[in-house]
């Protein structure tokens, strides 16, 4: 992860849990069914990642990293396509953003379909942080990815530089980045990045960025949108804002509680309380995402266990007991059920951990390894 990632993952602690479902599958749930298009089999990697059909075809069904990280290691190993980033971004337009993309769409300019990106960005990659300066004449569109994953984390600047590009072209019928800078070391198919990209690359930097002449971002766009319907849209990004904004509070609201006391299981009406809405509203806005209260009060259980084995030595039963289980089998069933795996597999790929004590996990839950 980049020096500024690290530093926004850590204010954002709660929401950089890999376990709690914040991200919106709408640019996954694409992958997906590109690669079945393409003669894949995607079922064997829907149920390894805990989805199902009905809630990948909802662009607004809410998944964690650990299945975002599920279906895009997945994908890899199907395709043994090195560059399936690039190649899923070439796909990709911004009319896969939903109310977003039509707002965009609605722009006059770069610069303001840039603007109404950065502003509405967290309802479509909350897991992203976007961000648009100017600096000694250059435009800078930098992003931030707060997991640190190197498959993932490759993959997803892959993408978005590639959608970057096919889509500058089929706007503006140029390519308007001069550079791309992506935060790891060049992988051994960079001459690829050339050919789809057609501009300078750049490796081995802190953050992944896309530069251009800053006198672009006056360049007009055509509108592809009437005053009408980009009204509509801006309606629904701003309750898509409202909303994942209702839910992040309430996911952690959960967090704070049952890190404090695992054993608690606040009621939909405390927790309604707690984020100043209705227990319908909350229970209607959760079906939006594809979960429900039970699901979330599921995921941020799980949450907890996984840092308990990571960062603690103690007994699966003794955590199971932690968090309410009577029987430690129900645990070890709950927990593979949620995450995919075992709770040996944690303890597994954890040898090197440090560990700390239950009470300084309450403090800081998503301790660092």
């Amino acid at each position: 992860m980049d020096n500024r990632s690290t530093e926004i993952s850590e204010k954002l602690g709660w929401q950089a849990n890999q376990d709690y479902p914040l991200i919106p599958v709408r640019f996954y749930g694409l992958l997906i069914r590109l690669l079945e298009s393409n003669g894949y089999d995607v079922d064997y990697l829907i149920r390894k990642a805990g989805m199902s059909r009905k809630k990948l075809n909802k662009p607004q069904t809410l998944i964690t990293w650990r299945q975002v990280k599920t279906i895009i290691t997945g994908a890899y190993k199907q395709t043994r396509h090195p560059a399936l980033g690039l190649y899923f971004g070439q796909q990709l337009t911004t009319s896969d953003l939903g109310p977003l993309g039509m707002l965009m769409n609605s722009a006059k300019t770069v610069e303001d379909s840039l603007k109404l990106m950065q502003k509405y960005f967290k309802a479509v990659a909350p897991h992203n942080w976007l961000q648009l300066e100017t600096s000694n004449g250059e435009a800078i569109v930098r992003m931030h990815l707060l997991f640190s994953d190197k498959v993932p984390r490759r993959f997803i600047y892959e993408a978005w530089a590639a959608a970057w590009n096919f889509t500058t072209k089929l706007y503006i019928g140029a390519t308007v980045p001069h550079k791309y800078v992506f935060s790891y070391p060049a992988p051994t198919y960079a001459e690829v990045y050339n050919d789809v990209l057609e501009a300078p690359v750049e490796f081995d930097s802190d953050v992944f960025e896309i530069r251009f002449l800053a006198d672009a971002l006056d360049n007009p766009l055509p509108r592809r949108i009437d005053d009408q319907v980009a009204k509509l849209a801006k309606k629904q990004c701003d309750k898509q804002m409202k909303i994942i904004g209702q839910y992040q509070s309430f996911i952690r609201e959960v967090y704070t509680i049952l890190s404090g006391n695992p054993k608690t299981l606040p009621s939909l009406e405390e927790l309604s309380k707690l984020v100043g809405t209705a227990p319908r509203t909350l229970s209607r806005n959760l079906q939006i995402f594809g979960t429900s209260y039970k699901e979330v009060i599921n995921s941020v259980r799980m949450g907890l266990a996984a840092n308990y084995l990571k960062y603690t030595d103690l007994p699966v039963e003794q955590i199971a007991g932690i968090l309410n289980y009577s029987d430690p089998s129900n645990f070890r069933r709950a927990f593979k059920k949620q995450t995919g795996n075992a709770p040996s597999f944690y303890r597994g790929r954890n040898n090197n951990r440090r560990i700390v004590t239950r009470e300084e996990l309450i403090n800081k839950p998503d301790a660092p390894n």
